[in-house]
């Protein structure tokens, strides 16, 4: 960390929160679209793994998290990065908890539990806490030059560590 100084510390910071936040996004497309925007774009390069199932298609892994699970709230425990000298890919690690809704409404704020019926929307009931520890191999060149994650995330490993015996959510 000698190497990098307080300004690009605090942008890798911004963008982890970023791609956090992007995790918790329901159906707004041009957001979804920025998060896609994220990744690089060449399946040879990019590869993203999702509680051990592969993918090397951004666009298949966000309409996959967004189309099957049920909306969350991620919140950063902590993070550490490492830039790989010769290379100049950033490897971040990031501990973070995750809480699902347990209301039966799913991303698209349909409401499992009632299909058919209209009404107002219910609050979320979020569930315990499930522990996430996430990966992620950034383009540095890319991010340093561009100062912006715009097809910058080269590798993508998201796994849940911990999954709270009380929770009706299934992951």
């Amino acid at each position: 960390m000698n190497n990098v100084d307080e300004k690009t510390l605090g942008f890798i910071d911004l963008c982890i929160k970023k791609i956090i936040l992007h995790l918790d996004e329901t159906s707004n497309s041009t957001k979804l679209q920025e998060f896609n925007n994220f990744f690089v774009q060449d399946p040879s390069v990019l590869k993203i793994i999702y509680n051990t199932v592969p993918y090397n298609d951004s666009v298949k892994f966000i309409t996959d998290y967004y189309n099957i699970g049920p909306p969350s709230a991620h919140s950063i425990e902590s993070f550490d990065f490492h830039l790989i000298p010769g290379l100049n890919n950033i490897v971040v690690s990031v501990s973070c908890k995750c809480k699902y809704d347990e209301s039966g409404n799913d991303k698209q704020g349909n409401n499992i539990n009632m299909m058919g019926q209209t009404g107002t929307t219910k609050r979320a009931l979020l569930s315990t806490a499930f522990g996430v520890s996430l990966q992620i191999i950034i383009d540095g060149n890319k991010l340093i030059q561009q100062q912006a994650l715009a097809n910058t995330i080269m590798a993508f490993n998201y796994n849940i560590v911990y999954k709270p015996t009380d929770s009706l959510v299934t992951v």
